[in-house]
């Protein structure tokens, strides 16, 4: 049975792997090393190492020339195979995207597990209506 050390480290590089990956998204579409150094305050190696593995594992693309990484097709279908059809089809992404569209406000899905609820993903509002008062809707 591994030791306690053995165990809260590989619960760190589990921890810094989610953040690499979360770290993407449409603002963030592709991020240097010193990106990721800057959002998560990691030093430059390790997390040169950690990128490096994702690559390797085929979940990041390191472009070359530009020394940036992308997440891969396959990052955005790992687990998909488990999930139920409104996962796997994206249906549950086209109705939050609609639902941005049609009200202009930002969109959260929550999710549980086990006793605890956290934020599955989130949509950025792209207008903000004049009636929205301290996100609640007034009149």
């Amino acid at each position: 049975m591994p030791i306690a050390s053995e165990r809260s480290s590989k619960a760190k590089i589990a921890r810094r792997v989610i953040e690499v990956l979360d770290y993407f998204d449409d603002d963030h579409q592709e991020a240097s090393v010193g990106d990721i150094v800057l959002r998560y305050g990691r030093p430059q190696s390790s997390t040169s190492e950690l990128l490096a593995s994702l690559v390797e594992l085929g979940l990041l693309h390191r472009d070359p020339y530009s020394r940036t990484y992308k997440l891969t097709a396959r990052a955005a279908v790992i687990g998909l195979g488990g999930q139920a059809p409104v996962w796997r089809d994206g249906r549950i992404s086209k109705l939050l995207d609609q639902l941005v569209e049609k009200t202009g406000l930002s969109v959260a899905l929550f999710g549980m597990v086990g006793l605890n609820s956290q934020i599955l993903t989130w949509w950025p509002a792209t207008r903000c209506p004049a009636n929205v008062v301290g996100g609640l809707q007034s009149g």
